[in-house]
Order: C-alpha cells, then sequence, then structure tokens
C-alpha cells in the first residue's frame, strides 16, 4: 500500500479532511429535524389543560393528528440515514460489494441485480422532496387561527376561576363564525399538505428497507461464501473433518464432495 506518489498524496488529503458524507445521509437528517420541529409548532399551538368549544374540538384534535404522523415522518427519514451510515467508509464498502457478488453468483443471478445500497445512497430526489413538502406546510394561516382562539379559552378559563367556581367545569368561550371557520379552513388545507409529506415520507422508508434486505442479502452472502471455502478445506483435514460435517448440512458436503466446477 501507498507504493505510488499518487496514493501518498491521496493519503494525505485524505489524512486531512476525512471522507465525505453523503448527500443523501445528510438530506435525510434535515429532513427529519425539520419534521420533528414542525411536529413542536404544531404541539406548541394547543393548550394541554384547556378544554376546547365543541365547535371547534375536532379540528383541534386534527392538530394532534399531524403532530403524531409528523413524528412518524421524522423517525422514517431518520431510519433512512441510520440504513446507510454504517456503510460510509472504503473498507465496509469493499465488504458489502464482495458479499453482494456472492449473492448474485451463488443464486445464479443474471442479469445481476441494482445494488440497493449504491442507488439509494447516491439518491438525493427521494430526501429533497420530503424537505420540500415539509417546507411547503402552512403553519401560519394555522397558528393565527389558534391565537384568536387560545386566547378566548384562557380569558374564559380566567373568568370561571375569577367566579370562584369549584364545580370543576370551565365556562366555554363564545367563539365568532369567522374564528371557527378560519381554523376549519386551515386544517383542511393543511390536510393536504400533511397528506404528500407523508406520502413523500412513505417512499424514504421504502428505500430504508431497500437498503436493509440488500445489505443483509450481501452480509449472508459474504458469510456463506467463506464459510463454502472453509468447509472445502476443512473437509480434507483428518482432524477437523469430523467436526465440520457436525456443523454444516448434508447437502453441503455431498455437493463439495463431488467436486463439480462451475461453468464460467
Amino acid at each position: 500500500m501507498l507504493d505510488s506518489i499518487a496514493e501518498v498524496n491521496a493519503f494525505k488529503i485524505l489524512n486531512a479532511s476525512g471522507t465525505t458524507t453523503p448527500a443523501s445521509i445528510t438530506l435525510s437528517k434535515t429532513a427529519s429535524s425539520n419534521a420533528s420541529s414542525l411536529e413542536e409548532n404544531i404541539q406548541a399551538l394547543i393548550l394541554k389543560d384547556k378544554a376546547y368549544p365543541a365547535s371547534v374540538v375536532s379540528w383541534v384534535n386534527q392538530l394532534s393528528v399531524f403532530s403524531e404522523q409528523l413524528k412518524t415522518v421524522s423517525a422514517e427519514a431518520t431510519n433512512l440515514a441510520d440504513s446507510l451510515s454504517p456503510y460510509t467508509s472504503p473498507t465496509e464498502l469493499l465488504q458489502m460489494k464482495i458479499g453482494w457478488e456472492c449473492y448474485v453468483k451463488g443464486n445464479e443471478l443474471s442479469p445481476a441485480p441494482e445494488f440497493a445500497l449504491v442507488t439509494v445512497m447516491g439518491d438525493t430526489l427521494h430526501p429533497q422532496s420530503l424537505i420540500d413538502a415539509l417546507a411547503a406546510f402552512e403553519l401560519v394561516p394555522i397558528t393565527s387561527a389558534m391565537a384568536a382562539i387560545n386566547a378566548k379559552v384562557q380569558a374564559s378559563s380566567g373568568e370561571a376561576s375569577g367566579n370562584g367556581s369549584s364545580t370543576g367545569t370551565t365556562q366555554q368561550p363564545a367563539l365568532t363564525e369567522e374564528e371557527i371557520k378560519a381554523l376549519k379552513d386551515a386544517v383542511e388545507a393543511a390536510t393536504e399538505q400533511i397528506n404528500a409529506i407523508n406520502n413523500t415520507s412513505s417512499s424514504l422508508s421504502t428505500l430504508a428497507q431497500q437498503v436493509k434486505d440488500s445489505t443483509g442479502k450481501a452480509k449472508q452472502g459474504l458469510e456463506n461464501a467463506v464459510a463454502i471455502t472453509l468447509t472445502g478445506s476443512l473437509l480434507g483435514d483428518e482432524v477437523m473433518s469430523p467436526a465440520i460435517s457436525l456443523i454444516m448440512p448434508q447437502g453441503v458436503i455431498d455437493a463439495l464432495q463431488s467436486n463439480t466446477k462451475k461453468e464460467p
């Protein structure tokens, strides 16, 4: 290693800068953070210890639904980043390359399928689309509508307390039709936006699963290929052949002892 000037120069550069994090991972983490921030902002609009009038309670409850959905979106984006992060060094990529080749060769797949780890690691479109969908969520109309409603809810609660009520009930505020409609319209518009976010997020979940499936096959392929090579060697060993025959399926031993060359 490092036998040429080019390799030495490359070594110095890598030593100074380190490797680069793929954009797909960085974008996925950004999407996760943005979803989490949006979820927290929505939750902050809901007065946890106050009862809302029946005229708006369904719309307020829908905000809580949005919040839970955004928690899932954040987790799915993190899941994609986490599925790729273990494979960001040449060492791990080399192991995956060998393992994938073993998987393809061992299962006689032709043509060789795409390795999802590679394609997804280079995919910035999907995480960026999620970032864009989150940015398109219009929080201002909801914030404005909830601010007007919350002010009346808090005021009515204060009035009930000031009247010395001990019944445990809260006087319901009188909301105007405009205030009710403002929240209704804002939540209905946001429902379409959250659906777009969820649809985009589900694609990230699919990609993460594809990465996990493909890397799992690569790991198993490398492990099994090494096991076959070692078994073939140990079967001819006077000391170890009895032991290897105890842990390997008989079909594997029979196949190895047939000594049939694979067609190129």
